[in-house]
């Protein structure tokens, strides 16, 4: 049972046991503390014993008085010790002042219940303070100001373990071990006041993913602060090489370039056209960074996020009869010229269109254009046509008219590829760009799903 000593109208209670664990600033503040209230103890038994007097009454309603107990288990928050010096403090502060506001004199009885809990306290005060010093257990608290109770690491910590979904995994990965990590969550969670991640199954929660994306930007941001400032003492910036395929430039290309213009103004980019294959071979080799294309192979080495999902429409000369339509069937170019460049430069996206093709069970001739794009599209016959992502459709010569199609049709999809190794604060960025760009264009979705 802790000895109770009265003060205001309270009750404060010090536990005759401590916990077996202690933060270091709550074993400095309850030293602090416990050794004004041993002088001011002894102070108060000496003058009692001297002039054999009593301890004044601290108020009628002591009966409705609430107990106390200073416990270090208690949040371990910067604004938590500060109370917790105040609560014991006004202990003492208050006890003094009724004391010499009594007008106590040698007349008055001395009560020998009030001298033996005072000499109680006394001592309890005296063996937690002992205790308290020979604690070995140290707790981590945060080294910032109200505000940033939240540092980096622990960010790395929260992303690490969104990424993983596992406490042991995130801990490997951090180089740490499990019990220090969970522990850490734990007190982010505490700081916040909020759970971030569900156990058994690992998971984050609704908060948890506001904050993982929040940090996530932050350290991508932190990453490329450093590498510029160190880029910069050295008298030059990042530059990114960036590869795109044809059908990227008319829209999708300029639309994220402008974007990351917009929010990194000095962050270079130095982009350039090629074909699937030559863009491939160029970003395994390392002569590229990233690259925004449709048909890259899926490799190990790879890393893609998607920035752009678009249906196909048909593209044909003004005078085509089908022309003035705002939607046809494919079936309904049964007898026309399909137009396209050679299998040989872009064997995937060619396969892709001759699959759709014969998705409508007709069978189109077949012409081969010797210049791909909408650059020159041999279609003055009128009997013509080829297939196009619809991004590309505001870009159409005046000769030419985009005619959307009714047919259940694969979307064409448009990524965002890195290698894995080769991940930098600056691709980083790239990447929370897209998918920030993704997310606001609703590009995730085919432009006839949104209509």
């Amino acid at each position: 049972m802790p000895v109770e000593f009265a003060a205001g109208g309270r009750v404060f209670g010090v536990p005759r046991r401590l916990p077996a664990r202690f933060s270091c600033p709550l074993r400095s503040m309850i030293d602090a503390a416990s050794t004004r209230l041993s002088s001011e103890v002894s102070y108060m038994c000496t003058t009692l014993s001297k002039t054999n007097t009593s301890l004044p009454s601290m108020g009628s309603n002591s009966s409705r008085s609430v107990a106390v107990q200073p416990s270090c288990w208690e949040p371990r928050t910067p604004e938590a010790v500060r109370a917790r010096q105040r609560r014991i403090a006004a202990v003492s502060a208050t006890a003094v002042s009724r004391f010499e506001r009594s007008g106590l004199s040698a007349a008055d009885d001395c009560r020998p219940d009030d001298a033996r809990r005072l000499g109680q306290l006394g001592s309890q005060l005296r063996f937690w303070r002992s205790r308290c010093a020979k604690s070995k257990t140290h707790h981590v608290r945060s080294r910032y100001p109200r505000g940033m109770d939240v540092d980096l690491r622990l960010m790395r910590y929260a992303v690490a373990l969104a990424d993983e979904g596992n406490f042991d995994r995130a801990a490997q990965r951090l180089h740490i071990a499990q019990p220090p990590l969970s522990r850490q969550i734990a007190e982010l969670e505490h700081r916040l006041g909020v759970v971030l991640f569900e156990r058994r199954p690992t998971a984050p929660t609704e908060s948890g993913r506001v904050f993982v994306e929040g940090a996530r930007a932050i350290l991508a941001d932190t990453e490329l602060l450093i590498e510029r400032t160190r880029q910069a003492h050295h008298g030059h910036v990042a530059t990114i090489e960036l590869g795109y395929v044809l059908s990227a430039a008319y829209d999708t290309l300029p639309r994220f370039l402008a974007a990351v213009t917009e929010q990194y103004p000095n962050l270079e980019i130095a982009a350039r056209e090629g074909w699937a294959l030559d863009l491939d071979a160029a970003l395994l080799d390392g002569t590229l960074d990233v690259v925004l294309a449709h048909t890259i192979p899926k490799r190990a080495e790879y890393r893609r996020q998607l920035l752009r999902r678009e249906q196909f429409c048909a593209v044909v000369a003004n005078h085509n009869p089908l022309a003035g339509r705002s939607v046809v069937g494919l079936a309904e170019f049964a007898g026309q010229t399909f137009c396209f460049y050679s299998r040989n430069r872009a064997p995937a996206h060619f396969d892709i269109l001759m699959s759709i093709l014969d998705s409508a069970d007709v069978t189109f001739p077949f012409r081969e254009d010797p210049i791909p794009g909408l650059r020159h599209l041999s279609l003055e016959d009128g009997h013509s046509f080829t297939l196009v992502p619809e991004s590309m459709a505001d870009n159409l010569g005046s000769e030419l008219t985009a005619v959307g199609l009714t047919d259940e049709i694969p979307t064409f999809d448009l990524y965002l590829i890195w290698r894995h190794q080769s991940q930098s604060a600056a691709i980083t960025t790239l990447t929370r760009v897209a998918q920030h760009l993704t997310r606001t264009m609703n590009w995730s979705l085919p432009a006839s799903a949104d209509s």
